[in-house]
């Protein structure tokens, strides 16, 4: 008999810069607010470096009234993006330079039908992004 697994809300790569520490802060912030209500969502994180992560976390432990899952990824291997992108609903990224490890995360989400969201602003990466659908 195969068990289904449950979707976990949002991903978050890249939360260990300036940005992303910004997006896990607010997304800390909100999830501490709707918890228990329809609107509630839980935060992972995934990065290299999982030192780092855990001192974020450490830094936004009061926002977030839970514990944050931490795991390690390397962007650049495709084959571990689908083994953990797969288990979540949405992946927002702050990871860069967006043209080098932006298209192989957008092309996993779309394979796997994983909502996709980044900061970037670099017009290059919107062209080649866009060619990825």
């Amino acid at each position: 008999m195969m068990v289904a697994t449950q979707k976990r809300d949002i991903l978050l790569l890249g939360a260990t810069g300036y940005t992303g520490q910004l997006i896990l802060r607010y997304l800390a912030s909100r999830a501490a607010e709707y918890k228990g209500t329809p609107q509630a969502f839980s935060i992972s994180l995934a990065g290299r470096s999982v030192p780092r992560l855990r001192k974020v976390v450490s830094e936004i432990q009061h926002l977030a009234n839970e514990d944050v899952p931490i795991h390690n990824l390397d962007v650049s291997d495709e084959a571990s993006l689908k083994a953990l992108i797969g288990g979540f609903h949405v992946v927002i990224t702050s990871v860069g330079p967006f043209w080098r490890v932006g298209r192989t995360i957008i092309g996993v989400c779309s394979q796997l039908g994983v909502h996709y969201i980044d900061t970037t602003g670099m017009y290059i990466f919107e062209s080649i992004s866009s060619e990825t659908q």
